[in-house]
C-alpha cells in the first residue's frame, strides 16, 4: 500500500556549464587536472559561432561585416546599427570580454529570412 518515506539516496541532477564562471576562473589562473587553463585572452580571441534572431527589417547577407555590443542579450550590429539580439552563443562569457574591452566583429555565417534567424562568427580583439 506504501506512502512511506523513501530514505534512499536521490542521484543529484546533472547542472549545465557556466560559461562566465569558467571565463573568470580562466583568467585568475585556475588549474584543472594539473594543467593550466587557457586565458581569458584566448577565449575571447578564439572563433565563436552565435545565433541571432533579426530584429530590423533588413535582412543581412552571408559575409557580411558584423560586431558584438554589450546587453543582456548581446546586440549584433552592422555599419547601419543593430541587425539583432544574440539568442545562443556563451553570451554571458562573451558580455564578459565586451566589458574587458574586447571588440567582438566577425561576418554573417547564414540567414534564414523565413524564421528571421542566423548565425554568425566572431572573434575578439584586444
Amino acid at each position: 500500500m506504501g506512502g512511506g518515506r523513501k530514505l534512499g539516496n536521490d542521484v543529484p541532477r546533472r547542472g549545465g556549464r557556466n560559461i562566465l564562471r569558467e571565463v573568470e576562473e580562466l583568467s585568475s589562473g585556475a588549474e584543472t587536472n594539473g594543467q593550466a587553463l587557457a586565458s581569458s585572452e584566448e577565449f575571447c580571441a578564439r572563433e565563436h559561432r552565435v545565433g541571432f534572431r533579426l530584429t530590423n527589417g533588413r535582412i543581412p547577407e552571408p559575409g557580411e561585416t558584423v560586431s558584438l555590443l554589450a546587453g543582456k542579450p548581446p546586440e549584433l550590429a552592422n555599419a547601419e546599427g543593430v541587425i539583432g539580439v544574440v539568442e545562443s552563443g556563451p553570451t554571458a562569457a562573451l558580455n564578459r570580454c565586451l566589458g574587458l574591452e574586447w571588440t567582438l566583429s566577425g561576418t554573417v555565417a547564414s540567414i534564414d529570412a523565413a524564421a528571421g534567424k542566423g548565425t554568425a562568427m566572431v572573434s575578439g580583439e584586444h
